[in-house]
């Protein structure tokens, strides 16, 4: 059941999701702001302020729903690249996504 944490769980226990740890604003015509960055996003780079503009360097992200959709098909493990720009420069990072997620 979503929400519901058990034994070798890729997701979030909060939200039944896989967990990126990012807080976004949409960016309307460019991506999506990073407003807090943390967990495994953190760990790969990722700052607040940055503009996340692709995922997997295929899909545009103009919305936090384009970035859930992403995710919801993400597994423990798996690395997802983002098309990052900060400060007028961009860049790739690889979010590797965590077995669990422990607040």
């Amino acid at each position: 059941q979503p929400g519901q944490k058990m034994k070798g769980d890729k997701r979030d226990p909060a939200t039944g999701q896989p967990f990126l740890g990012i807080e976004l604003v949409e960016f309307p015509g460019r991506g999506a702001r990073v407003t807090k960055a943390r967990g495994p996003s953190k760990d790969a780079g990722v700052r607040d302020g940055d503009l996340l503009m692709n995922a997997q360097l295929s899909k545009n992200i103009r919305s936090k729903k384009a970035l859930r959709t992403v995710i919801q098909h993400a597994k423990g493990g798996q690395h997802l690249a983002f098309l990052v720009e900060r400060d007028g420069v961009e860049h790739e990072t690889v979010v590797s996504i965590p077995y669990s997620f422990n607040p």
